[in-house]
This record gives C-alpha cells, structure tokens and sequence, in this order.
C-alpha cells in the first residue's frame, strides 16, 4: 500500500481488517491524521514505512503503531 506525500488524514478503520496487508509506504514527511483502528486486526507483522528524516515524528505521532514503523528512502 503506498500512501502520497500530500495526504493528511485517513479515515477510521480505514484498513481495519485487511490481514493481507504487510507492507505500508506513507510518503508524506508529517504524520497523516488518523482514525480510530485504522491499520487494527491487519497482519501482525506489518510494517509501516515512512521517510528517513521524519521517523521519530511518526514513532510520536502514531504511537500506537511505533513498534512496527521504520525508514525508508523514498528517493525520486
């Protein structure tokens, strides 16, 4: 799933459910809004990239899901 770098929220339960749902690619470098349980009961090994400079203000940000977000290089 790739998220663009001009999104600024996503909507309740918005991915809620989907377990084959492994990999997330948010390029925007501030944290989109989220709803409630938007990535709940997905797979439990997901992970949630996000650009290199702005990963501890995700970490902060999306607090519930810091464990599983990491850096990646979005490079264009």
């Amino acid at each position: 799933l790739y998220l663009e770098k001009d999104i600024k929220d996503i909507d309740d339960y918005a991915f809620y459910g989907c377990t084959g749902l492994s990999n997330i690619y948010c390029k925007a470098l501030t944290p989109p809004n989220l709803g409630n349980a938007t990535f709940g009961n997905i797979s439990s090994d997901y992970i949630i990239y996000v650009p290199s400079e702005s990963v501890e203000i995700y970490k902060s940000a999306w607090s519930s899901y810091a464990s599983h977000i990491e850096e990646y290089d979005f490079a264009e």
